[in-house]
């Protein structure tokens, strides 16, 4: 079944919501890594001494920089997402004003 404009256009929608929504979670996952694990991590060291407390916290340094990683891959995805969804978009749309316009002899 050939897709309406209005059909087109709220899957456009959709998938640019979509997006949002992956940045949102990249952009809240930045900042546990930005913010609250090194906050945690001074917090520990502060009041746990010794060399398992280092090890810890270079351990946590470690984590922060792997949530940093996943919050770029889901900021990534988001971009591709919003490529995708727009080239879909412009594909449809071109392939509608065709079949609008064809002319059949």
């Amino acid at each position: 079944m050939a897709k309406t404009a209005y059909s087109i256009q709220m899957d456009f929608q959709r998938a640019k919501k979509q997006a949002e929504e992956l940045e949102r979670i990249a952009k809240d996952i930045r900042k546990v890594a930005d913010h609250e694990m090194p906050d945690c991590m001074r917090e520990i060291s502060s009041n746990w001494k010794g060399d398992n407390a280092r090890l810890y916290t270079v351990k946590g340094q470690s984590v922060s920089e792997n949530i940093r990683k996943v919050a770029d891959g889901l900021a990534k995805t988001a971009a591709t997402l919003r490529t995708i969804a727009q080239n879909n978009y412009n594909a449809e749309k071109t392939a509608l004003e065709l079949a609008e316009t064809r002319n059949y002899q």
